[in-house]
């Protein structure tokens, strides 16, 4: 049975090594597996939002370059147009004609012609003649809504241009009439008399409407987007003035305006300086990307950009992407490597089972063993109680009689082995009785209650004292001293322990007992009753709690040898533990722990 026992303990320290290195294995293989698949995701979205990035600042880039490249090469050839109005031949002298004699239709006519092919094929609004000192003489095509003069830095610029005989570009700005508000962008070309460089004839306004061409180029986007726009700016005072509609503002032209000195503005760090692909705000407070250029030929800086959220949304949602196959991939391999555990673990604990039903089967059987045995013992208890006692009650009560009847006639030496007799049936009762308790501690159960350790001690210290009153004694018991345990069988064991203390030090004057608890490192309660006795040597300690083993003889101090037995049986059932230190003709300090 008991190779059999070492076989089942054997299949189940194999099963739970096993059952521990598939879970030490899988652990492993979660951990790397989980780790691979995230570092796998990371490095693929950041992968993606790198290149995503790049292409997205790269289409910025693309198109902030074409439009202000168009809107270069547009002001470009708007310019050539006045060079080539300046170069018409004849035009100065008709223009001088018309000065002079305004009224004369043959002459308008003439003019009005000769200006409507120049209007037709290069798509102007309206061309405006002033006179040498930049008034306003007539607009064509005739019919239009001449206007009464010119605002007044276009007059400036026009006055400019006659003085330096040079082409100006008025920049896009609006008419002071009243009745017409719209906004235009202009060419000034100069003429002088024919035959004379320093004297001033007239000039010509080529006006363009900047929504025919100039708004719709820059307004448009080659891309779907919601929030994308382009919009020009140029430095006015110490303000950034837009100057056309804007996406989320339509009446922006000419009349929003944003302080030069808000840096995170996009508009002002272009006309700070700043070019390419940068982050900020708008003119909305809204954050964006967007990329910077000037525009060549001008004072204009133009924006390219797009909200950052609208920017960022692919990469966000390759992100989430990211993130729920991420996820998904980690919970079917974590399922899957559940569904090995759970699989293994099913078979593991039945293995347990089987083993335990096993064990339970041998309990059952050890239990009616030891049921057998402790039968045995109370029987063997009994006939030691009972058998036992009757020769010794003979053997005594003899003895008795002899002395009683015959003692007068014995001599010295058969009074002394009557004596002796009487002494072993004595002394052999003792070791029945202590026998006898030893078997009833070993087997009673024990009946756990709250007991005042102090007020035991005290009450066998007072019938110590009853019996030995001639004795001087000094007693110290620490008050309060609480256990759990069985009231019966701690009063046997601290019966044993005081006796001892006192027996031990019965030849010392005064006798010196105390009883006190110290705590450990785990403030746990440890008790102790300490002695001013014979001592002993601390080498023979390993013999202290074996039944009849005497540190002392017995002609010294009387005893049967068990009561220390007795006493480590009854600590050890209450689940403490006892212990001694002790020095020769210095005392004895025993230990024990016991339940809270």
């Amino acid at each position: 049975m008991e190779d059999l026992n070492n076989r089942n303990f054997l299949d189940l320290k194999i099963q739970k090594q096993r059952f521990r290195q598939l879970q030490l294995v899988l652990l492993v293989v979660a951990t790397l597996l989980s780790t691979g698949i995230i570092l796998i995701s990371i490095n693929s979205y950041k992968n993606y939002e790198t290149e995503t990035r790049s292409q997205l600042e790269q289409q910025l880039e693309s198109i902030g370059e074409l439009k202000s490249s168009e809107i270069s090469t547009w002001v470009r050839e708007r310019h050539g147009d006045a060079e080539v109005l300046r170069n018409s031949p004849g035009l100065p002298s008709i223009l001088h004609q018309f000065i002079q004699d305004p009224a004369s239709s043959s002459v308008h006519a003439l003019l009005n012609n000769y200006l409507l092919t120049i209007i037709r094929e290069y798509k102007y609004d309206s061309l405006i003649l002033t006179d040498s000192y930049g008034q306003v003489v007539s607009s064509f095509p005739s019919g239009g809504e001449v206007p009464e003069s010119l605002p007044a830095h276009a007059q400036y610029i026009v006055t400019r241009s006659l003085n330096n005989d040079q082409i100006e570009f008025l920049d896009l700005h609006r008419h002071d009439d009243e009745k017409n508000r719209r906004i235009y962008f202009s060419f000034i070309v100069p003429f002088y008399q024919e035959g004379s460089a320093s004297q001033p004839l007239a000039a010509i306004v080529m006006t363009i409407n900047p929504d025919d061409y100039l708004y719709p180029l820059i307004t448009s986007w080659p891309v779907p987007s919601e929030t994308a726009e382009t919009l020009l700016v140029k430095k006015d005072g110490e303000d950034v003035l837009f100057l056309n509609p804007l996406r989320f503002k339509e009446d922006a032209a000419l009349s929003l305006r944003i302080p030069l000195d808000n840096a995170e503005i996009l508009a002002a760090m272009g006309l700070a300086g700043q070019e390419g692909i940068v982050e900020g705000l708008d003119y909305r407070g809204q954050r964006v990307i967007g990329t910077l250029h000037r525009v060549a030929g001008s004072d204009w800086v133009m924006v390219s950009k797009i909200d950052y959220d609208e920017f960022v949304a692919p990469i966000q949602a390759r992100r989430n992407r990211a993130y729920f196959t991420t996820t998904a991939l980690l919970l079917i391999s974590f399922s899957i490597l559940f569904m090995i555990w759970r699989g293994e673990q099913v078979r593991y604990f039945k293995t347990v089972d089987s083993i335990n039903e096993e064990l339970e089967r041998r309990v059952e059987e050890r239990t009616a063993q030891l049921e057998t045995a402790k039968k045995e013992l109370e029987a063997f208890a009994y006939s030691v109680s009972h058998d036992l006692r009757a020769p010794l009650r003979a053997m005594s009560g003899f003895g008795d009689l002899l002395q009683e009847e015959l003692g007068a006639e014995l001599s010295e030496q058969g009074r002394h082995y009557v004596e002796r007799i009487q002494a072993a049936s004595s002394r052999m009762g003792e070791l029945i009785d202590d026998l006898l308790i030893l078997s009833r501690v070993t087997r009673s159960d024990i009946n756990y209650t709250q007991i005042n350790i102090s007020k035991l001690a005290r009450e066998i210290i007072a019938k110590l004292k009853e019996t030995e009153a001639d004795l001087t004694v000094k007693i110290t018991i620490e008050e309060g001293l609480t256990a759990r345990g069985d009231q019966k069988l701690l009063t046997i064991a601290l019966e044993n322990l005081l006796n001892n203390a006192w027996k031990f030090s019965s030849q010392q004057s005064p006798i010196i007992i105390a009883v006190g608890c110290v705590r450990d490192e785990n403030r746990q309660k440890i008790f102790f009753i300490r002695d001013n006795g014979t001592g002993f040597k601390m080498a023979y300690a390993d013999k202290l709690f074996v039944p009849f083993q005497r540190l002392h003889r017995s002609n010294e101090f009387p005893g049967t040898g068990i009561g220390l037995s007795i006493v480590l049986r009854i600590i050890e059932r209450h689940g403490g533990q006892i212990w001694a230190e002790s020095e020769v003709g210095r005392g004895t300090t025993f230990f024990f722990t016991l339940p809270a």
